[in-house]
């Protein structure tokens, strides 16, 4: 079990890196770590099927979804390479605290309605870079969220749209634009 641990802590480090978001090799984005927040597990529950033996080979599968008003939660599911079959499935969840009040802290508001997040793929971007921004700015993000008006008919078509403007807190100076399209879940 401590093995599986490690490799379920390790997969899911690997999937923040190559997100971009640890800022300090921990999870904790930079802004995070400027208000001297960080994740902390609540709770870990792990269901395993059949291990894996000495040469086998396993692909894991791992992403993150909120959980309440101040949490995330991340899943994993683990298959045999050769057969595909599921051989364990693991789910954690987490909540921001205070590094140094050890108080409990409230995720930043999202810019985008978490209910869009949950109940929408997002399926086309664009971004227009406007200006340089450095590591110790503060950003303010803005979105404005409109309907397409009627249901997606195919892939390639819309249900709700956003705009957003990602700003420098202390001039207002524009960093990015961006126009994003959203398809509801429900239509694939």
């Amino acid at each position: 079990m401590e093995t599986l641990m490690n490799l379920l802590q390790e997969t899911a480090l690997n999937h923040v890196m190559s997100s971009g978001l640890a800022g300090d090799g921990f999870g904790a984005t930079r802004q995070m770590s400027f208000r001297k927040l960080i994740w902390v597990v609540t709770r870990i529950n792990i269901q395993v099927d059949k291990y894996s033996q000495w040469g086998d080979v396993v692909e894991i599968d791992t992403w993150v979804a909120s959980s309440g008003k101040n949490g995330m939660r991340r899943d994993w599911i683990i298959r045999d390479c050769r057969t595909k079959k599921m051989i364990a499935r693991a789910t954690n969840n987490w909540v921001m605290m205070n590094r140094e009040t050890r108080r409990l802290s409230k995720i930043p508001e999202e810019s985008v309605p978490l209910n869009v997040l949950v109940e929408y793929h997002l399926t086309s971007m664009t971004l227009d870079y406007r200006h340089e921004c450095r590591q110790s700015q503060l950003l303010e993000s803005l979105t404005t969220m409109s309907s397409t008006g009627m249901p997606s008919p195919s892939l390639f078509s819309a249900d709700l749209q956003s705009t957003h403007l990602i700003r420098q807190q202390d001039d207002k100076a524009e960093i990015v634009r961006a126009r994003a399209e959203w398809r509801c879940k429900e239509h694939h």
